[in-house]
């Protein structure tokens, strides 16, 4: 078994006899010194345990006492440990994987002896450690004859904890000490290429039964080329990097393959989505505000197995590193059935003095949360404020990435509105009552009553000219699980010609508005041929404008999108 799993499974024995019986703290930091974090029991033996009798005790190496592991504890045998070379990296195997591959590749000679064989033995043994996700830059070093020590160390260690701007200044030290112990010098590191694919497999996870992933950066396979060449909107654009990853035995079955790639063109980037099913390809963009333009950027696979559709995007910018989780989601009803979106499930920000890093969740059932790390202190804070977390919904540039931008993150809802989930528009408060149509996912309505209901309350509402009541459990006003950030954006539509928006579907219903081509709107309903919207009285955003112009279009006079980013793309 993995040493991941085995390291973790030593704790929860170790936590098992320590709340069986009488707990003692140290005993507890010194067992776990071996079984955890992979120290010999000589170098478990030159640790210095500082007991404040405060529920903390604070440990180190007596060489280095910067290199400080904290055991966090209360009479209930709450436990919390802390490792000075914490790393909020995907991939992180574990520090005792990573201390006994640093043992077997010096026993083994895998850094200093680069035969094709040690190669191999180094690859296999770190495709061991967890699905330690082995980057594109470490491939190119295992096929390369001339790889540097130095280099090799590096970037193994890169492999294991991520960028070294996310490092912790221990983490940092170590890394040092390790190519000192070799007799190599950090300036010998340099940068490792990075150019072209790289291959590897995720085993099975919650829900699938292998992930085959494919990165590549300057480079794209040939399938690729056909796919992307064949779409008449990406004519002029050049793919600079992506990711894909495809799924074998998947708990769905549908979806063969699904990924993210970054085009550019003229200085301007775009993100498209894709995937392909039963040999069809399918490609939706997500805009140019679904990205930086500016900073070095790449697309990586979120190596956990069990979030099917996830990625990271990141950046390098002057100020730090930027980090974006995001999840492919499939169409779902027959209005969004011709596109994709992407969610954002995390977003980190590390400064370039690496002392405090920053990241932002934002989900839809509990909003918007915020923590904030100095050392391994972490504060976190849920915050009541209005944001998408959709990709390209919002302009990536306003996104907020420290606690007090999210903080003055304005709110969109005050009191006296609500916005809604796809529910049902009736003509009286019951369920049994004329079905007016469903309001659209990200709908906001003026509350302007409320009917006690059995088993939920009404809420008596209009939208345009329309009168009627939507179930409050179905709304932000009425239900403690849903958000105002809904499971999807408000979909717009934008005029292909002059359009005349209509106050009903009839014949002989009167003239809301003339509306010229190119005229943005949100979609409140659709209703056959005909859909119900809203056009804003200004720019249009991510949320609807309430007091804007209500009426019905055709469908085939408008062109339908998940967000505004996309109408806009060619």
């Amino acid at each position: 078994m993995k040493r991941f799993l085995l390291t973790a499974a030593c704790l929860l024995c170790i936590c098992t006899a320590a709340i069986a019986g009488s707990f003692d703290p140290v005993s507890y930091a010194q067992n776990s010194l071996t079984e955890v974090y992979g120290y010999t029991n000589d170098e478990a033996d030159h640790f210095i345990f500082d007991d404040h009798s405060a529920g903390v005790i604070r440990f180190y190496d007596a060489d280095h006492p910067n290199w400080i592991y904290t055991l966090t504890y209360n009479a209930d045998n709450w436990l919390d440990m802390q490792t000075p070379f914490r790393s909020l990296y995907e991939a992180y195997p574990g520090e005792g994987a990573v201390r006994d591959m640093l043992r077997a590749a010096k026993e083994e000679h895998w850094f200093t002896e680069w035969t094709p064989e040690n190669r191999i033995a180094l690859r296999n043994s770190m495709a061991d450690l967890y699905d330690i996700h082995i980057r594109r830059a470490f491939e190119n070093l295992l096929g390369s004859d001339q790889a540097d020590p130095a280099q090799v160390i590096n970037e193994f260690f890169i492999c294991c904890y991520g960028e070294e701007s996310g490092w912790p200044a221990a983490l940092t030290e170590w890394r040092n000490e390790v190519l000192i112990d070799y007799g190599l010098s950090i300036d010998l590191i340099g940068d490792a290429p990075e150019a072209g694919s790289n291959r590897y497999s995720i085993d099975k996870g919650m829900y699938l039964q292998q992930t085959d992933v494919c990165e590549f950066k300057g480079e794209v396979s040939d399938e690729l080329i056909v796919v992307f060449s064949s779409e008449p909107d990406l004519s002029g654009w050049n793919c600079t990097c992506g990711a894909v990853k495809s799924t074998n035995g998947g708990h769905s079955g549908g979806v063969e393959l699904i990924g993210m790639a970054v085009f550019e063109k003229n200085g301007t980037r775009i993100l498209v989505l894709m995937d392909r099913q039963k040999e069809q390809w399918n490609l939706w963009t997500l805009g140019t505000k679904a990205l930086y333009q500016d900073p070095e950027m790449e697309l990586s696979v979120l190596s956990d197995p069990s979030y099917a559709s996830g990625f990271i995007i990141r950046y390098d910018c002057l100020d730090g590193i930027r980090m974006f989780h995001a999840g492919i989601n499939d169409p779902t009803d027959d209005l969004r059935g011709h596109f994709a979106l992407s969610d954002i499930s995390g977003y980190q920000y590390v400064s370039a003095d690496r002392q405090i890093s920053h990241w932002i969740n934002i989900d839809s059932n509990s909003g918007l949360w915020t923590y904030t790390q100095q050392g391994t202190d972490i504060q976190k804070e849920s915050l009541e404020v209005a944001f998408s977390r959709w990709l390209g919904a919002c302009d990536i540039a306003e996104f907020p990435d420290t606690a007090e931008k999210a903080h003055a993150v304005p709110e969109i809802l005050p009191d006296g509105y609500a916005m809604t989930g796809n529910v049902h528009f009736r003509k009286d408060h019951s369920s049994r009552s004329k079905d007016l149509g469903t309001l659209q996912s990200g709908t906001i309505i003026r509350i302007k009553d409320t009917v006690p209901g059995d088993p939920f309350d009404w809420i008596q509402t209009s939208a345009g000219g329309k009168e009627g009541y939507v179930a409050s459990n179905y709304t932000s006003a009425g239900s403690d699980s849903l958000h105002i950030n809904t499971e999807y954006p408000l979909p717009v539509a934008m005029c292909r010609n002059t359009v005349r928006l209509r106050t009903g579907t009839g014949l002989f219903d009167a003239v809301a508005d003339e509306l010229p081509a190119g005229t943005k709107m949100h979609i409140i309903m659709n209703q056959g041929d005909w859909l119900y919207v809203v056009v804003p009285r200004g720019t249009i955003s991510w949320f609807m404008d309430v007091d804007g112009i209500y009426g019905y279009i055709k469908k085939s006079d408008v062109r339908i999108a998940a967000m505004e980013s996309c109408l806009d793309w060619q």
